[in-house]
């Protein structure tokens, strides 16, 4: 996984690389184009002024509440009691037993907000998509699924401290890093082609 992360990481910074040349060379060889250059005093001030804000996207919040949800769901142990890969002792049948009642609550909430006449999720023209609902299906479940996840740990008793308990939460984010450095460049890149072409 590490290698294919090197790999990923490695040809965007060459693809970002040859795009800033080949959009200097481009321009600098044919200045009636519409394209910009990346190296132009425009393409310099554009790059370092909107760096946070290209960055900054629905889909980057939307990693990190997965990394999140991910990371506890593994570190909780509720992935693998789900999988089954190993016979369950009675401490995680109970903890289970009280995942499902989760779930199930979750799910009555969800169809009270969602499928109920004028429902606080639906749209204006009482839909569900595009509108609240469909916003936040993403952070609605990740949360779900912290919440289930530390209600296992925690009537498990895998999670018996407060170090236990961040460390469900942060160990997600700890083995998502290198997706963040994949999101970061493939974001410049893409704002960068943005900028180039349009």
């Amino acid at each position: 996984m590490n290698k294919a992360f090197s790999i990923i990481v490695l040809t965007l910074v060459i693809m970002q690389v040859g795009l800033v040349v080949a959009s200097w060379l481009i321009v600098a060889a044919w200045p009636e184009t519409q394209l910009q250059s990346l190296l132009s005093s425009e393409g310099i001030r554009w790059f370092i002024g909107h760096f946070s804000e290209n960055l900054a996207s629905v889909y980057l919040v939307w990693l990190v509440v997965l990394c999140v949800a991910v990371g506890s769901l593994r570190r909780s142990g509720l992935f693998g009691a789900l999988a089954k890969s190993r016979k369950l002792d009675y401490r995680e049948r109970f903890a289970l037993r009280l995942v499902m009642v989760e779930v199930v609550l979750a799910l009555v909430v969800l169809f009270f907000l969602t499928c109920v006449p004028h429902a606080v999720l639906l749209n204006v023209s009482g839909r569900i998509w595009p509108g609240s609902f469909s916003d936040g299906i993403v952070p609605i479940l990740a949360f779900t699924v912290c919440v289930c996840s530390l209600t296992f740990g925690l009537a498990c008793g895998k999670i018996q401290t407060a170090r236990d308990f961040t460390k469900v939460l942060t160990g997600g984010i700890a083995d998502g890093a290198p997706l963040f450095v994949v999101y970061v460049l493939a974001a410049m890149l893409w704002h960068s082609v943005r900028f180039v072409i349009l």
